[in-house]
């Protein structure tokens, strides 16, 4: 309905842990990596170019995680140390997970044969520290950033507040469809929304843009219909 392309390629954790593994001992052997109580830390203080992505430096930079398992508090995991929840046994690392910043890392390295991805997108709250951290291992494997150029989004309120799962204030796509579709042609609408500010501003979705859209959308669609007479 909203016309938009989907993705080529799709990895999936649970079938990539042994490529996980050995891109983390990869790591391991290059010496950027330390064990603390079956976990396996990034040394972010080895990596001179660490703070590049947020254009920060090292002492100016705080990590959301902090946990007296690390000797830096920017320091993160890179296998988790876990027996409960989503688990696999490896050979080398033992029982746990891996860390989402280094499930994205190896899927990169993969998928590019250790060369720059040419765009990096996602939204600019992911800038630090998960891009940053994909980053970093990236660098120290390969003294290359991870990509060529990044783009952050901006994120979208919600009455005000960020829209996220965990506050529950999702608008769906078939819902958004089904709420204006007697209103406007609601996928233009979405885009008129998505296009009305630049690509790294928040947009405050509220009823007053929605309405003051709806208008434009409509008297855009009149110039297509009588374009096509």
């Amino acid at each position: 309905a909203y016309n938009v392309e989907t993705i080529d390629y799709l990895p999936k954790v649970s079938e990539k842990i042994p490529f996980i593994e050995s891109f983390i001992n990869k790591l391991i052997k290059k010496n950027y990596v330390y064990e603390s109580n079956g976990s396996y830390y990034f040394k972010t203080d080895k990596l001179d170019t660490y703070g590049e992505v947020s254009n920060n430096t090292l002492s100016n930079l705080q990590s959301e995680e902090s946990t007296l398992e690390k000797e830096n508090s920017c320091d993160f995991a890179l296998w988790k140390n876990k027996t409960e929840g989503k688990t696999w046994n490896t050979r080398s690392l033992g029982v746990g997970r891996p860390g989402w910043h280094t499930e994205c890392a190896a899927f990169v390295y993969e998928l590019t044969k250790d060369r720059p991805l040419l765009i990096h997108g996602g939204g600019i709250d992911l800038k630090f520290p998960h891009h940053e951290n994909e980053n970093a291992q990236f660098r120290a494997l390969t003294n290359l950033p991870i990509c060529n150029e990044w783009i952050h989004i901006g994120i979208i309120n919600y009455k005000n507040q960020k829209m996220s799962k965990s506050l529950g204030n999702i608008v769906f796509a078939d819902q958004f469809l089904e709420q204006y579709q007697n209103q406007t042609n609601a996928s233009n609408l979405f885009r008129l929304i998505i296009l009305s500010s630049s690509i790294q501003s928040t947009i405050e979705l509220n009823d007053e843009l929605v309405n003051s859209l709806i208008k434009k959308n409509n008297q855009i669609q009149k110039i297509i219909n009588y374009a096509l007479l």
